[in-house]
């Protein structure tokens, strides 16, 4: 556990999103720190932090306040919270002290996500990617955050069959995860909204109804995070299973007049100029294309977007589409005593039996670790199983990420070690032993079965 100070310190790490330049070879000014930061990764980690540059822009703390002030004025008074793009843990750091919350993060950077348990102990830290979260559906009360966004795509063969660019793989996946009468309130790409293909967004508005968005200026995170990018908070409520669709219109697209001329924008933006915190200008890029800038106003963001937030809180709860108590909601609570401490990596799939932080067993069911209990006599053995899988799946890892002998040989020797050790005891893994059947195969020869020793669950320990 850090101390005060050394969480003072953490406290201001802003991601690798606003030090690209540190991973890129060609930037010569920058070859001290890039060897500096090389010699305190493991491959693992360097290769990780590389590909966050892309999109591991963080919030201000002002944004992020100013976020929680309007989901809790909508009704959210506690639960289960889920941050898809955690980071550091800028809005953990940002939860009002009366809600009660059991917050759940999600980071695929390593390093970041130490960072975030370190600072936040009391939250569950998964360090992985989205796209490999699992939980069952309606599981969280509240997703918020600012989720990644870039021109890419995420394989997740179960929240992203249609292959959408990774912000709207996010939203989409994270309404899904939030139950009915609960909120998804996240800062995203403005091309969620923008985007000529209405594909993304109608499947959104097939779980949701969009309770309102508010676009940021061109520099509102360029202190912290170190972009200057324009980007919009959507309020999204994950709507009751055969309720009528309400909320604002926003599949299509609207002509709007700036001083440089027409530009598109989100029909939602065109009825509320009030949400646009900024000034709409077209921009004319170099190979003749145009674009859109939102231009910063004078003066400072906070109060903007506070002023148009409680207006957007007050259309809901006009219209009846504020945040619903779970008990209200048609949801019902898992019966399976949830264990947050379990040892879980990428490779632990549905029913992996993992073992936990405390010493006992957990098993992964519809995305959640839950308590499992072998029975006695095989305790010991089922846990030498687990721990030769893990470090099996360590060594893959390992030898996928690296082409350096050195950097996966541990790995290997650990596992030659645990697995003697284990042979020594039990046998092979393998082992069997056969006894007659009573039947006769055509030669007349007697048929034998082979009979295997439990080894706990061994389809769930493989």
């Amino acid at each position: 556990m850090p101390t005060r100070a050394e969480q003072d310190i953490l406290a201001r790490w802003s991601a690798w999103g606003s030090l690209p330049k540190v991973f890129d070879p060609a930037a010569a000014d920058f070859a001290e720190a890039r060897e500096q930061v090389r010699g305190l990764l493991t491959d693992v980690e360097w290769q990780a932090a590389s590909r966050t540059t892309l999109n591991a822009h963080y919030t201000s703390f002002e944004v992020a306040s100013a976020v929680w002030r309007a989901v809790e004025a909508s009704g959210f008074s506690g639960g289960r919270v889920l941050e898809p793009g955690v980071g550091s843990g800028t809005f953990l750091a940002t939860v009002p002290d009366r809600l009660a919350i059991e917050p759940t993060g999600v980071e695929v950077d390593p390093v970041t996500a130490g960072i975030a348990k370190a600072l936040h102990p009391e939250a569950t830290i998964r360090p992985e990617s989205f796209a490999t979260t699992r939980y069952p559906d309606g599981w969280f009360d509240l997703t918020i955050g600012n989720v990644p966004f870039g021109d890419y795509k995420l394989f997740d063969p179960i929240y992203n069959k249609a292959g959408h660019s990774i912000h709207n793989h996010f939203v989409a996946k994270s309404l899904r995860l939030t139950r009915p009468g609960g909120y998804v309130a996240v800062l995203t790409s403005r091309f969620t909204l923008d985007s000529g293909s209405t594909a993304a967004r109608r499947e959104v508005g097939e779980l949701g109804d969009l309770v309102g968005a508010v676009r940021l200026p061109e520099g509102a995170m360029r202190r912290v995070a170190g972009t200057g990018v324009a980007m919009d908070l959507l309020l999204i409520r994950r709507r009751e299973p055969g309720a009528t669709p309400r909320g604002e219109a926003w599949l299509e697209l609207a002509t709007v007049q700036t001083p440089d001329g027409p530009v598109e924008i989100n029909e939602v933006f065109a009825r509320h100029p009030e949400w646009v915190l900024g000034e709409l200008r077209a921009e004319h890029g170099q190979y003749g294309q145009d674009d859109l800038e939102v231009r910063p106003l004078p003066g400072p963001l906070p109060p903007r977007l506070d002023a148009a937030l409680d207006a957007i809180v007050s259309a809901a709860q006009e219209s009846g589409l504020t945040l619903t108590d779970r008990s209200t909601a048609g949801t019902t609570a898992r019966a399976d005593v949830v264990v947050e401490d379990a040892v879980r990596g990428p490779h632990h799939v549905e029913k992996s039996l993992l073992l936990t932080e405390s010493g006992g067993f957990a098993q992964v069911r519809e995305g959640v670790t839950v308590a499992y209990e072998p029975p006695r006599t095989q305790v010991d053995e089922l846990r030498r199983l687990i721990e030769l899988r893990d470090t099996y799946f360590d060594l893959i890892d390992a030898q996928a990420t690296s082409s350096d002998d050195s950097a996966w040989a541990v790995n290997r020797e650990r596992l030659h070690d645990l697995y003697d050790r284990y042979e020594r005891i039990y046998g092979p893994i393998n082992r069997y032993r056969e006894s007659s059947t009573g039947r006769f195969d055509e030669h007349g020869e007697p048929t034998m079965a082979r009979r295997y020793p439990p080894m706990g669950d061994r389809k769930s320990v493989v």
